[in-house]
């Protein structure tokens, strides 16, 4: 049996991957049919990436990664990381800005409630889409909220 989530979300397995909630499988599920393999995409689920890069100064003591929920990358080495955020939590809004601050790569994140918290905006390699909206949107809308050309 699957252990709960603190945040009361339900694990799931789908494709043998196992997903922290319904949300973020539901998110995975859209991506793939939008970016599938046969078109020279390729999704990575939940990578690790180090918040600020080897070279940065300062340079803090521990090692800082995420797991990110999604890397998509096309067949020509273009990349964005998406994130499946069903709730928000404080400790969030320090991990966009760290992203945003240290990271040059495009970074999406897919919110499910009706607004985004005030604290939170778009700004740089980070670009907030509603649930709804993204339902809607093209891979091609989807690439081009990306910073960067992909």
């Amino acid at each position: 049996m699957l252990k709960r989530h603190k945040y009361r979300a339900k694990k799931i397995k789908i494709d043998g991957i196992l997903f922290d909630s319904v949300y973020e499988s539901e998110i995975y599920k859209e991506l793939k049919s939008r970016f599938p393999e046969s078109g020279g995409f390729s999704i990575v689920v939940h990578p690790h990436v180090r918040i600020i890069p080897e070279g940065c100064k300062p340079q803090p003591k521990k090692t800082l990664t995420w797991k990110v929920d999604f890397k998509i990358t096309n067949k020509h080495g273009g990349e964005f990381y998406v994130e499946a955020k069903g709730v928000f939590h404080e400790v969030d809004g320090y991990k966009f800005l760290l992203w945003n601050l240290y990271q040059n790569r495009p970074l999406v994140v897919i919110y499910s409630s009706k607004t985004l918290p005030r604290t939170l905006q778009s700004m740089g390699a980070v670009e907030f889409v509603n649930r709804n909206s993204f339902s809607v949107m093209s891979r091609e809308e989807i690439v081009q909220r990306t910073s960067k050309p992909f």
